[in-house]
């Protein structure tokens, strides 16, 4: 299945660059969309696409918040993913 997109809410500021890092670790994670640069914008939910005949929707939505550290399982330096 394609298209999901997973947002976490995070309990302070983090660097995007930091951020695109984390996205680029779990872009390699197996079943993982290979998306992960920082300029890439996600469709609103509501929102359709022609391509597709698909409207964006919010599958899941959680209140928990995130704490920088959780993510440190991640590893600082990875290999770009093909695109």
């Amino acid at each position: 299945m394609k298209g999901f997109r997973a947002f976490r809410k995070l309990a302070e500021p983090v660097a995007s660059d930091q951020i695109e890092v984390w996205n680029r670790a779990l872009a390699l994670l197996p079943e993982a969309d290979h998306f992960w640069n920082k300029d890439r914008i996600a469709r609103l939910p509501g929102s359709y696409r022609v391509e597709t005949d698909t409207f964006a929707e919010v599958v899941e939505f959680s209140a928990a918040v995130y704490e920088p550290n959780e993510f440190r399982f991640l590893p600082e330096e990875t290999v770009a993913p093909p695109s």
